[in-house]
């Protein structure tokens, strides 16, 4: 039978048309085809009985049946195809009549079956047409054999007018049977055209359900990737002044004789301070609200970050082995990526069992690919998939699942491609991305000051515990603090000139984009003594400032050494006599 569906379908027209009309055409090729082969084993039979007029009428019937189906593939119109093979055969059926003569005969009964075929493949309104004409046809042929110019099968006139009027009753019956069952067959189609609509409404319904579940849980997501950046924004503000004290501390006591556990301690307390900095930069990474934004990112960085966050999962599974052949930069978001990587890793560990840490592996590698970069992470594990589509909707489908599937998603949307190839004892995820563009780094200033430079410095931040733990550690210089922008553009109002303005970026009132706005409107000469401190930008504008702005930008916590590379490499021309005290209107 499929072979027969592939020989219909070839016969289709290359216009696709509805449903409808798919359906008859179907019938009326496979009709068709089946009439060739009857007319063709009807020649034969004349042919055997030595009737070669009937042998020939035949062989034409055939040949106009299967043009049918060749002219449908040439693109010609069903319905012009349909009655002209209906009229080309009602035509060769009435010249058999030349040869049957009236009454009921082959010719005459194949006349009376036309309207059937005209009812099934062209519709109620067809048939009635051609109805019509094999009635008029069948009276004219009764007439013409009791007239005698046609030859009657029965001498009896009696006889030639029950035969015709029986025709017509057949042909008729004929019709109406077949308007029965065009009928219902377009009542049955109206009902599972209800019954489809019914079913795309239901699953339209579903699919909305699930995208409002999707889009409330993408919202929660956005929702904690908010609070999580805001915790580590306000992280930040404490931390930097814990970890610039704890500097300071530590080199007060450098300064006294015996003091080496004290010094050890300080240290110990730094290390740690360090390490929370470094899982907050980290979650600043993963949280970072420019989600939209691609560019050139630090494809070791990311994947540092993500090892490092998915350590949790990782450890009790897996050894986590790095290679990195390819250290070019790659095209895309940084959050972006690491979530990217983070999801991979986390399925890579669920693979494997919990407890057998020393027996398996996970293998990170890097390698060029032309003008991209292809990173595999390799996991020993037992489960078997090909594609994240696979994964996220199989029986294992949980968050690493579903996570593997916003994956492929982030990688569609820069460029990138992810890949699975598994078998048993071995899963392999293979992701490519556009390598992009090398990023010059401009070299850092000498850390410390010029030797007996003494220099003013303004600090403007709402936190003052982070502006006293960075007077302390320039304790050498001058330094003035004020917590409000209006308060150091004052102090420049007032004729003071500094030698490094340190300025955080988000403040209340005056924003420290307001400060700039306000010191390149009247004080240009000071433009170039500014820079700023952040702990994040979280509106439009702040990152809007960041990207356009050339001057220097500090993250959150400050390191000592950043800011005494800041200041101008030059004698000062002011006397030296540092003070700590906040500045006071």
């Amino acid at each position: 039978m499929a072979w027969i569906s592939r020989f219909l379908k070839w016969f289709l027209p290359p216009a696709p048309p509805d449903d409808d009309q798919l359906d008859r055409i179907r019938l009326a090729v496979l009709i068709a085809w089946v009439m060739v082969v009857v007319f063709v084993v009807l020649a034969a039979i004349h042919l055997a009985a030595r009737n070669l007029l009937e042998a020939l009428i035949n062989l034409g019937l055939a040949a106009v049946a299967a043009a049918g189906p060749f002219s449908l593939r040439a693109g010609v119109s069903y319905r012009i195809v349909l009655n002209a093979v209906l009229a080309a055969c009602f035509a060769g059926t009435v010249s058999l009549v030349l040869v049957h003569g009236a009454g009921v005969n082959t010719a005459t009964v194949a006349i009376a079956e036309v309207p059937i075929f005209a009812t099934l493949l062209g519709g109620i309104r067809v048939g009635a047409i051609w109805v019509v004409l094999s009635g008029i046809a069948g009276i004219v042929i009764g007439f013409l054999g009791r007239a005698g110019t046609l030859l009657p099968t029965s001498t009896y006139e009696t006889r030639l007018f029950n035969d015709h009027a029986a025709l017509l009753v057949i042909t008729g019956t004929l019709f109406l049977v077949a308007a029965l069952y065009e009928r219902g067959r377009r009542n049955s189609l109206a009902r599972i055209a209800t019954l489809n609509e019914s079913r795309q409404a239901i699953e339209r319904e579903k699919m909305e359900v699930e995208l409002a579940a999707r889009v409330a849980h993408t919202e929660r997501l956005a929702s904690l990737g908010r609070i999580a950046a805001a915790a580590a924004h306000e992280i930040n503000n404490p931390l930097s002044y814990v970890a610039n004290n704890l500097e300071f501390a530590r080199w007060s006591a450098g300064q006294l004789e015996g003091q080496d556990e004290m010094r050890n301690a300080l240290v110990d307390a730094h290390e740690g301070v360090e390490r929370i900095e470094r899982i907050v930069q980290d979650l600043r990474g993963v949280t970072s609200h420019d989600n939209d934004t691609i560019h050139s990112v630090d494809l070791s960085r990311v994947m540092m970050t993500a090892t490092k966050m998915a350590a949790v999962h990782t450890r009790a599974r897996a050894r986590v082995v790095t290679t990195f052949e390819d250290s070019r930069r790659v095209v895309g978001n940084e959050g972006r990526l690491v979530q990217v990587f983070l999801n991979l890793l986390v399925n890579a560990a669920h693979n494997v069992p919990e407890g057998q840490a020393s027996l398996h592996e996970i293998k990170i590698r890097t390698v060029p690919a032309g003008d991209r970069v292809q990173i595999t992470i390799e996991d020993s594990g037992t489960r078997v998939v090909t594609s994240s589509k696979e994964l996220a909707f199989s029986k294992h489908g949980d968050g690493a699942a579903l996570g593997l599937a916003l994956s492929q998603g982030i990688l569609d949307s820069i460029g990138g491609t992810l890949q699975f190839e598994s078998r048993p004892g071995c899963t392999v995820a293979t992701v490519t991305l556009i390598a992009g563009t090398e990023t010059t780094v401009a070299p850092v200033a000498p850390a410390e000051a010029p030797i007996g430079g003494v220099f003013d410095v303004l600090i403007i931040d709402d936190e003052v515990a982070v502006a006293k733990a960075i007077a302390r550690g320039l304790r050498q210089h001058r330094v003035t603090i004020v917590e409000r922008g209006r308060e150091g553009l004052a102090l420049l109002a007032e004729g003071r000139r500094f030698d490094l303005i340190l300025c955080d970026l988000m403040m209340p009132e005056l924003t420290g984009m307001d400060v700039h706005d306000e010191i390149a409107r009247a004080y240009p000469n000071e433009l170039g003594h500014l820079a700023f401190m952040s702990g994040g930008a979280f509106t439009e504008r702040a990152k809007a400032f960041c990207e356009r702005i050339t001057l220097p930008l500090l993250d959150k916590p400050i390191d000592l050494k950043q800011i005494r590379a800041l200041l101008p490499q030059r004698p000062p021309t002011r006397d030296a006599a540092p003070e700590l005290k906040p500045h006071t209107n």
